[in-house]
């Protein structure tokens, strides 16, 4: 754990801002190991509020899924533990059974799809997925930071820079193809198009 958190530290500073409340595991054990990257390594806005990561107010965003539930599987628990300012939502799978030794997976709607892989646990997640910038997109913040040229006051928790249409598309990464909009709007909104689009239905 101390690894991870040297690795996760190094790579993204202190987080931003007044402290925030963290996810809480209800097992006792996942709790502890929790608690203990949270006293190190903080939760929080990170890189310039692009990330925003394992905060009580970044769970609320959950509910999100079932927008997108085409992605999945199955029906199986997940909270959503992270995002960016693009709306990707990273998810932590059966939370109350595994804890911290839970599954992740990515929810990237710059692709519109759910992004796993089995060696990507809560654990390697902090240790080397995120610092060594292997989730695709999750980090690329080319577009963001061309934004905040001109927004410097950064995007209110909740919004997002919204990709218009999507890479899959024809969209590309440049400013004019994403707008500012609430999250819980732009997947509401997108949801029944997608899933039509993407499951061949209708």
């Amino acid at each position: 754990m101390a690894s991870a958190i040297d690795a996760f530290k190094q790579a993204f500073g202190d987080p931003a801002g007044a402290p925030e409340v963290p996810l809480v595991f209800p097992a006792a054990w996942a709790q502890g190991i929790w608690s203990y990257f949270v006293q190190e390594a903080g939760v929080g806005p990170f890189r310039d509020g692009f990330l925003h990561l394992f905060t009580e107010r970044v769970q609320t965003l959950s509910d999100l899924l079932d927008d997108w539930s085409f992605l999945f599987a199955d029906q199986r628990e997940r909270w959503v533990i992270g995002t960016n300012a693009y709306g990707a939502l990273l998810v932590l799978e059966d939370p109350i059974k595994e804890g911290t030794k839970g599954r992740v997976g990515l929810v990237d709607p710059l692709e519109v799809r759910y992004f796993s892989d089995p060696n990507l646990t809560l654990m390697s997640l902090l240790g080397r997925w995120l610092p060594e910038d292997r989730l695709p997109h999750f980090l690329n913040d080319r577009v963001y930071q061309d934004w905040l040229t001109t927004h410097p006051g950064g995007l209110a928790f909740g919004d997002i820079l919204a990709i218009k249409t999507p890479l899959p598309l024809g969209g590309k990464m440049a400013l004019e193809n994403f707008q500012v909009e609430p999250i819980a709007s732009y997947y509401a909104t997108t949801g029944p198009l997608y899933r039509k689009s993407w499951l061949n239905e209708g």
